[in-house]
């Protein structure tokens, strides 16, 4: 069996022309695989076509759908979105990172039709272009309809592609990987002017990619290239030592200096951006690592919704979609396939870049810390989330078991390797080992809760320290022992004896080998195509241009200045941009460091700053019902008014027409102002009548509020006024992390 490539690339033939005309039996087996695509498609994106329905998380409601809502507001006015005004206080929106503005397909949908539209289109969009790449790839070098159709299912609706999905730039950057190769691949298959016009097209779908403009995704791929171009250059003889060089320096220069030269229209405004954020000195590592694959999510390769508790509570350490691995059961068989019996170059290659980008997911979870060094590096010390490598994972296990389907498509009968059906049984006990020691494991769980709980918080939980809150909110006990239910594992056990017995069937009655190879790639569809269609949740597209009551208020006086969010409400900033309000805070991969420390500081003086700012509307959420006193409804952490002592003369001015004052009840407190007599003023109420009448009534420290942190054990020494009314009691927590009453007074 020999491989296009594989042991003579110089006298090799052409890769087959899929494009030119053929004859209808020459090309069944691409129709048939191409037809099984698209059912996939229609299948896993059934609630589009049929509801309107689109796969969300938070960031399609927070980002990607305001920000194609303002770039067809600028198409429709014959401009592009440089600069809106209406997050940030105002902010170079053509320049940030996760907007591609200039994505051609972005650009096409967003002139054909409105954003809900483009957004349901672009998931089907998206993942049928992965599964035409990769296939268009695979058959590039060498391998059959059968292989091609395996490896295109793993890309296309496997792991990274589908669990990335929603973030809009990331996917659509993803995609291109397989045709940037395929180009580079017809490159190094040709002479002369063809060779040229191969890294001409191999720069030109890299510039695509980075015009969708997320720079992690164009760094791995300029990662993966130089790997494999150092693999194609130096695994086949293709001439002298100088030529060799030339030909892997030129393709490299080609097809990146190309690339980036289309792209340079986004990147160079995004570099300026970015030395304007908190990244541009590069992250701390231990920001850097977040978002890891940790070891214990190695069993999601074959349970993919293993840490998915009932209600779709995620109790992983780190989101889901940054680190799923997920590339179905018989593609792991096929890849064992690949490398025990149709070992080669190729194989050895796609495995090691399997592992490596394996251990760059994991970093520092694993002893051998190779995304450290690659930490190292220019541009990748300001990137997060190593999960993401999980991308050329998918990518390597998709050829490896596209390699091992064309092994068993091109393997005769005679020829079959010693000790096959070993394969098989050893990979069905695999999982029923695994499934076995889930079972003995929730019955040891069940016997010792105590220590099974301390296990959890040292062993698991202790992983994440960034979402150790969100878990400790989790009965992380239960769930696992949800999760190691048998029942749970009916599925993945399932898929492996179905799998384990196609193979056998291949192998024992060869006369049926095309019924066994097409039953394994349906098998393979089935269960990717399940998976895809179950990983996000869904929501109608016609939601996404609904406004909460609070965005329709601000939207019916979006003319009075600015809004600004003390927490997190349906009318976050940029949920407010497709209806024309302009927001003083904001979301962005790349926000502008003097911005956050502007808002910060806004937050605790107060108004003078947020004057400046043009801020009238403070959004927040509704009072919680019961906090009162007095009549007065309030909540403690959210203030109307805050100032510090070193600024004299802070205010806020409240207007109430209509309304007859006769008394004004306040609820307050002080911090680090225990030293304070009793009786001294510590501010004034200025009541002022229309006709500029004023009346100031002084607020006197232990009379009508005191130190906050009266009772703390070195505060209560130095206190120098009495406790008046208490209204209600907070905790707080003293810099030695003790918790303390902390007082809020009527």
């Amino acid at each position: 069996m020999l491989l296009e490539g594989q042991e003579k690339p110089r006298t090799e033939r052409r890769a087959p022309r899929l494009l030119a005309p053929l004859r209808l039996w020459e090309a069944r087996g691409d129709i048939l695989a191409g037809l099984l695509i698209l059912a996939g498609l229609l299948f896993v994106f059934r609630g589009a076509w049929l509801k309107g329905l689109i796969f969300t998380e938070t960031d399609t409601l927070l980002y990607y759908y305001p920000v194609l809502s303002e770039l067809r507001r600028a198409l429709l006015q014959g401009t592009l979105p440089l600069w809106t005004p209406y997050i940030y206080g105002g902010f170079p929106l053509f320049a940030d990172g996760e907007s591609g503005t200039l994505y051609p397909i972005n650009l096409l949908l967003m002139l054909l039709m409105s954003p809900e539209g483009a957004l349901l289109w672009l998931g089907p969009l998206r993942v049928g272009m992965a599964a035409l790449f990769m296939y268009l790839y695979a058959r590039t070098i060498g391998l059959g309809s059968q292989g091609s159709l395996v490896s295109a299912l793993v890309f296309a609706f496997g792991g990274f592609s589908i669990a990335q999905l929603h973030h809009l730039n990331l996917s659509s950057g993803a995609l291109w990987l397989p045709l940037v190769l395929m180009m580079v691949e017809r490159a190094y298959r040709r002479q002369g002017r063809a060779r040229f016009w191969a890294v001409a097209l191999a720069g030109v779908a890299f510039g695509v990619q980075s015009l969708a403009l997320h720079v992690q995704v164009s760094l791995m791929t300029v990662l993966f290239l130089a790997f494999y171009l150092a693999f194609r250059t130096w695994a086949f003889p293709v001439g002298s030592f100088l030529r060799r060089l030339g030909l892997m320096g030129g393709t490299f220069a080609g097809t990146v200096g190309l690339g980036l030269g289309l792209a340079a229209v986004q990147w160079l405004p995004l570099f300026e951006l970015s030395r304007f954020s908190p990244r541009a000195p590069g992250l701390l590592y231990n920001q850097a690592l977040e978002y890891s694959l940790p070891p214990f999510n190695l069993i999601t390769l074959l349970s993919p919704y293993f840490f998915r508790g009932p209600k779709q509570v995620s109790w992983a350490i780190w989101s889901s979609w940054e680190t799923a691995i997920y590339v179905g059961i018989a593609p792991l068989l096929l890849a064992a396939v690949a490398l025990l019996w149709g070992r080669s170059r190729w194989t050895a290659f796609f495995a090691g870049t399997g592992l490596v980008s394996l251990l760059l997911a994991m970093a520092n979870y694993v002893p051998l810390n190779l995304h450290y060094l690659l930490y190292r590096l220019p541009w990748f010390d300001a990137l997060r989330a190593p999960g993401r490598f999980s991308y050329l994972f998918t990518f390597s296990l998709a050829c490896l078991a596209g390699f091992g389907a064309h092994c068993l498509a091109g393997q005769r009968k005679e020829a079959r390797p010693r000790g096959f059906f070993l394969l098989p049984l050893g990979f069905l006990g695999l999982v029923a080992a695994v499934t076995g020691l889930l079972q003995w494991l929730r019955v040891w769980l069940s016997a010792n809760q105590g220590a099974a709980n301390d296990l959890l918080g040292t062993l698991y939980m202790g992983l994440g320290p960034l979402e150790a809150t969100r878990l400790k909110k989790l009965d992380v006990y239960t769930l696992l022992i949800v999760a190691a239910d048998g029942r749970n594992w009916y599925g993945p056990l399932s898929l492996a004896l179905a799998a384990a017995a196609l193979l056998l069937a291949w192998a024992r009655l060869p006369r049926w080998r095309g019924a066994w190879l097409a039953g394994l790639a349906l098998l393979v569809a089935a269960d990717l195509f399940w998976f895809a269609q179950d990983f996000h949740p869904t929501l109608p597209v016609a939601k996404l241009a609904e406004a909460s009551p609070a965005t329709t208020f601000l939207a019916g006086h979006a003319g009075g200045g600015r809004a600004f969010n003390l927490r997190t409400t349906l009318a976050e900033p940029n949920r407010l941009v497709p209806f024309g309000v302009q927001a003083a805070g904001g979301y962005s991969s790349l926000p502008f460091d003097r911005q956050a420390q502007y808002a910060a500081e806004a937050q605790v003086l107060d108004l003078p700053l947020m004057d400046i700012w043009n801020v009238r509307y403070l959004v927040t959420t509704r009072l919680p019902w019961g906090v009162s006193y007095g009549g007065v409804t309030f909540d403690p952490a959210m203030p109307l008014f805050k100032s510090v002592s070193q600024v004299v003369g802070s205010s806020v001015l409240y207007q109430v027409p209509g309304v007859n004052t006769k008394e004004v009840r306040v609820v307050s407190a002080l911090s680090q102002v225990a030293e304070a007599p009793q009786g001294a003023t510590i501010g004034y109420v200025v009541l002022s009548d229309e006709a500029g009448t004023q009346q100031r009534l002084p607020l006197l420290a232990g009379v009508h509020t005191a130190e906050a942190a009266y009772d703390r054990e070195d505060v209560r020494p130095v206190v120098r006024h009495e406790k008046p009314t208490v209204a209600d009691i907070v905790r707080g927590t003293d810099p030695t992390g003790k918790s303390y009453p902390s007082y809020v007074y009527f």
